[in-house]
């Protein structure tokens, strides 16, 4: 076969990707899902819609539909994400690739009837490249679509919101990716059974039974490594209550026997033969995190913590390469770009206290708790003479942390200042963190919402109670260990549907029309 007959036959797929009606019907409702993204535009204040005809408050949609949204979140944003989220992972990751698969599954079953196979095989082209031209036809007809929706919805929002993320367009190959595996699977099944229909549920049961194998898999990793975690929290001083040591030797000890252990093992092989489709979407993320959101503004490996991001509108005043005391210091101004305030982040380490009425051989340290700090503070605040009214002491829950706070307004220099300062602990340390702003400035709940938002960013090592997705999420990553590695991830689903193509090549090849 020579390479003009290989070029007509890649041409003559594309043409058959065009000239498909589900492929037109499913143009149109891609083009029906980014019309929002043109005719809405999502600005800071308000929605516009129809190029500004219409103008609705955020305020007034977040009463409507009994949403809660906090002084720091900015709600455009808030909406684009979760748009893009509801497109990437439900639309398009789900109900698309379903589509696409319906629509392609008829592209190799149609060649082999008996009237056309005997038309195209009479011609001079290995059965080889018959069969990869039908299979990047599908390539085609999916990479077309995400095309013009992921890049249509991008431009959209970058010319009508304001808004870009060049990791939304990651998204693209992500979806080729994964209509790729499933996609040779379907190649497979339509050359052994020479049935579309065949094709399309065998890809659907294997796309549902190796989502649910995944899922298996990870609610047994994470279970197996409860106790590890159970350990190493305590270690680090994340519980008050000593792990049963008796516990955990047995579960070291003695893993699963008989049937269980059967059914474990017969997980972790099923897992790893099968495609990881439940993956994708994990490296969609990991990809735009990497393209879009900045790198960490501190790790600290003595404290394990990093530090995602700094306070929204600040500016570092003073750096450092740990938290430890004086930390980090930065200034906070506000639209104008003025200075309205300070936030500050430290370390120290947790002092140690010894029951001196405990016999010298029960006597065991007890760190201070961050409740104990807020209590210390709160007396030397309420001594102050620059100090008006009553302070205040109180616990807030910031997701995985818990932290005890003490609020209170402050006179210095002829100016009113509202301050708040926050307490948590984690391992052998107790982290503070500070904020000041002019007390003319917003309202009192804006600022400690500012401040509870840079808390946000704390993260401590991974050791916060998590479940399955989100514990494997957080391990998921490029340099991690074989089994949660993003390249064995993509080597192990690509040797999948390779052999899936490989299958349907040796069938193929003995074909007698």
């Amino acid at each position: 076969m020579n390479r003009s007959t290989a070029s007509a036959l890649f041409l003559d797929a594309f043409y058959q990707v065009l000239d498909d009606k589900i492929f037109r019907l499913l143009v149109i409702l891609t083009i029906a899902m980014v019309a929002p993204t043109i005719l809405v535009g999502f600005q800071e204040e308000h929605i516009s819609v129809l190029f500004g005809l219409k103008e609705y408050p955020y305020d007034t949609l977040v009463k409507f539909f009994g949403m809660r949204l906090s002084a720091e979140a900015e709600p455009n944003v808030f909406i684009i994400q979760s748009l893009q989220t509801l497109v990437i992972e439900g639309l398009a990751g789900t109900l698309g690739i379903v589509f696409c698969i319906a629509a392609t599954a008829f592209f190799i079953p149609r060649i082999l009837e008996k009237g056309a196979a005997d038309t195209i095989f009479s011609r001079p082209v290995s059965r080889l490249t018959l069969l990869l031209s039908r299979y990047v036809a599908g390539l085609l007809f999916v990479t077309i679509l995400a095309t013009l929706l992921i890049g249509g919805m991008h431009l959209g929002l970058l010319l009508f919101s304001g808004y870009s993320d060049p990791g939304f367009l990651w998204s693209v190959p992500t979806l080729v990716y994964l209509f790729a595996i499933l996609h040779g699977f379907s190649v497979c099944l339509g050359v052994l059974t020479r049935s579309s229909t065949a094709a399309v549920l065998g890809t659907l049961i294997l796309f549902m039974f190796s989502g649910c194998i995944h899922t298996g898999w990870e609610t047994k990793e994470w279970s197996v490594h409860q106790d590890i975690l159970e350990t190493e929290r305590y270690n680090l001083g994340g519980r008050d209550d000593e792990p049963d040591a008796e516990h955990g030797d047995e579960s070291e000890s003695e893993g699963p026997s008989g049937v269980l252990g059967f059914v474990l093992k017969t997980l972790d092989v099923a897992h790893f033969i099968l495609p990881k489709t439940g993956d994708a979407d994990l490296i969609t993320r990991k990809v735009r995190t990497m393209v879009s959101e900045p790198a960490a503004i501190l790790e600290d490996e003595a404290a394990h913590l990093t530090i995602l991001r700094a306070p929204r509108a600040s500016e570092l005043v003073r750096e450092a390469t740990t938290l430890e005391e004086p930390g980090l210091e930065w200034t906070c101004m506000d639209e104008e770009g003025r200075t309205v305030g300070m936030v500050r982040a430290s370390r120290r380490p947790r002092l140690t206290k010894v029951d001196a009425t405990q016999s010298e051989g029960s006597r065991r340290p007890k760190k201070i708790r961050s409740l104990d700090a807020a209590k210390e503070l709160l007396t030397f605040v309420s001594n102050l003479e620059t100090t008006e009214g009553t302070p205040e002491l109180d616990r807030e829950p910031i997701d995985t942390l818990y932290t005890a706070y003490v609020s209170w307004t402050e006179r210095r220099a002829d100016e009113l200042l509202h301050r708040c300062t926050h307490f948590f602990t984690f391992g052998d340390n107790i982290f503070r963190v500070d904020g000041e702003f002019a007390a003319e400035w917003k309202t009192q709940n804006f600022q400690d919402q500012r401040l509870i938002g840079f808390i946000r960013g704390f993260k401590f090592a991974g050791f916060g109670v998590q479940g399955p997705s989100d514990w494997y999420r957080e391990r998921f990553d490029w340099d991690a260990p074989l089994r949660y590695n993003i390249f064995f991830s993509l080597a192990s689903s690509l040797a999948f549907c390779l052999a899936a193509l490989l299958c349907a090549h040796w069938r193929l090849s003995r074909l007698d029309f």
